[in-house]
């Protein structure tokens, strides 16, 4: 029996399916997918139950900060979506700041619960944020993926795999610092 899968965005009215899914510990050790929407300062003096109201806070104020996966009505994997500004925590990191209104946007997170993980559901997350940037009118999404081998700590698939965004039709770019193992890529979505 094939479980059915539903993608939807994160509102009030789904948010508790979000905690349910990044469980006590706020997905990745109590980040609660702030880690690129704060400034490495805020972050690092801000703990989790900080964080998590800082979600909270971005959802009650109307923003959709990603999507969520539901298998057979359960959620199973999540990833953040949003224009590039909405995360300060990436400038200087790994991205130079667009200009204002550059229509670009990036995917910061995935998170797929512990036992689903291993059926694609990181790209079939993928896949949506394309779609929806698509239908907001954005221009592009820029992400840093890293590439997956034998000792990668799995702990930095949080910003995805290199091998499901080229799936995508994602370029690596020169642009920001690529390393051996983190690759900056870019899909443009001009028409």
């Amino acid at each position: 029996m094939t479980a059915s899968l539903d993608i939807r965005e994160v509102t009030q009215s789904n948010f508790g399916d979000l905690e349910r899914l990044f469980g006590p510990s706020g997905a990745y050790y109590g980040c609660w997918c702030m880690y690129r929407r704060l400034t490495r300062k805020r972050y690092e003096s801000s703990s989790p139950e900080q964080r998590k109201e800082l979600m909270c806070s971005l959802v009650d104020s109307g923003e959709v900060p990603g999507l969520l996966l539901y298998e057979s009505g359960m959620p199973a994997g999540w990833v953040s979506i949003a224009p590039v500004e909405q995360f300060k925590g990436l400038f200087g990191a790994y991205f130079r700041k667009p200009r204002e209104g550059s229509g670009l946007w990036t995917t910061s997170c995935f998170f797929v619960a512990r036992n689903r993980r291993g059926n694609g559901y990181m790209g079939k997350l993928l896949e949506a944020a394309i779609e929806y940037v698509r239908e907001k009118g954005g221009t592009g999404i820029i992400a840093s993926p890293v590439r997956v081998g034998s000792k990668t700590d799995s702990a930095l698939l949080f910003t995805g795999k290199v091998s499901t965004f080229k799936r995508s039709g994602f370029k690596e770019v020169e642009a920001g610092k690529s390393s051996k193992d983190r690759k900056i890529m870019i899909l443009s979505l001009k028409k």
